[in-house]
């Protein structure tokens, strides 16, 4: 730590980390993986508030579906880290209730998983 000095090469990425605005409703990025930011409503069992507090900070938005859900509008970074994420839960506790897009690649996400995982034929 004796020798340290100022990098002089120029930022990769600045101009569009400039054009940012982090105030505006900030996406999730799960474990520094980006993707699209996209605006993602979850279905979650009222028992995982805890869950979407730890992860989206306590001023998001909760609105009751039903006696056993509520909903959350969130802006994430999709990618597989947030698929990885939800597939780390147990089923049917958080599900991706829109936009359709996002709910497509998180099929195809799992498909790639259970294609990897399949029992295949010893020759």
């Amino acid at each position: 730590m004796d020798n340290l000095k100022p990098l002089t090469e120029k930022i990769v990425g600045y101009d569009k980390f400039k054009e940012l605005n982090l105030s505006e409703n900030p996406p999730k990025i799960f474990s520094m993986f980006t993707g699209t930011v996209k605006g993602v409503t979850l279905l979650c069992k009222n028992d995982m508030a805890n869950v979407i507090i730890d992860t989206f900070g306590r001023e998001i938005r909760m609105n009751s579906a039903d006696k056993e859900h509520f909903r959350v509008r969130v802006n994430v970074e999709v990618s597989s880290q947030f698929f990885g994420w939800l597939c780390g839960l147990k089923p049917k506790d958080i599900v991706i209730e829109s936009p359709d897009d996002v709910i497509e690649e998180m099929r195809k996400h799992v498909e790639k998983i259970t294609e990897t995982y399949k029992k295949q034929e010893k020759t």
